[in-house]
């Protein structure tokens, strides 16, 4: 029998994602939205839900500042809240 995956819960600040900044950093490398949710493979949907003020999880989060080089304190605004998450622990 195999062995449970097992997870450990987190809980980290909730952030607001500045679209404009992903905008502009698009249109100054000539890039589309689709090009850069495949850069950073997520789907178009979820960038979406960005702009609408989904938090990202903290992976996500990484690759797109590894991506833009953008400080995580221009490119993340907090909102206040907490968002959970678990990982394999």
């Amino acid at each position: 029998m195999e062995k449970a995956i097992e997870f450990q819960k987190y809980s980290v600040p909730s952030v607001y994602v500045n679209i404009g900044l992903i905008y502009e950093f698009c249109a100054e490398n000539n890039l589309s939205i689709q090009d850069f949710c495949q850069a950073i493979r997520i789907h178009r949907a979820s960038f979406y839900q960005y702009r609408e003020g989904k938090s990202p999880s903290l992976p996500i989060r990484s690759r797109i500042q590894k991506f833009t080089g953008i400080p995580n304190d221009k490119l993340f605004i907090p909102n206040g809240k907490k968002q959970q998450g678990r990982v394999v622990g």
